[in-house]
């Protein structure tokens, strides 16, 4: 990757964007954190929603990267009922913007990186 190609450091604005929302919120990135150790260590060889861990550093990422989608959309899609949950949320989505452009497995990669040094 160019650097013309990505956006400072990342594939594009929208991956940046993601993980500095997620790294800038000191609860939301242990949340993060967390459920990738929770699902790293699920019982039995097959995590949630079938993934499995192996040993390829791209499959593992490409998994961290489902698992922070969810987290993701999870955040900024909360209950509808919640005003408050619904007004930083849209605050987020404004400054991230499109979801569909974010490369997920560049975060994963990233966040199984910062895992691995803790």
């Amino acid at each position: 990757m160019s650097d013309d190609e990505g956006y400072n450091g990342w594939a594009n604005r929208e991956t940046w964007a993601v993980a500095l929302h997620i790294n800038n919120d000191q609860g939301w990135q242990e949340s993060v954190h967390e459920t990738l150790r929770k699902f790293r260590a699920s019982s039995g060889p097959w995590g949630p929603n079938g993934y499995t861990w192996t040993e390829s550093e791209f499959t593992n990422a490409h998994i961290a990267g489902a698992v922070i989608r969810e987290n993701v959309e999870d955040r900024l899609y909360p209950d509808p009922d919640s005003q408050e949950d619904w007004r930083a949320a849209a605050q987020e989505i404004a400054d991230i913007g499109s979801l569909w452009r974010v490369d997920w497995t560049e975060l994963g990669a990233s966040f199984l990186s910062d895992l691995a040094e803790s």
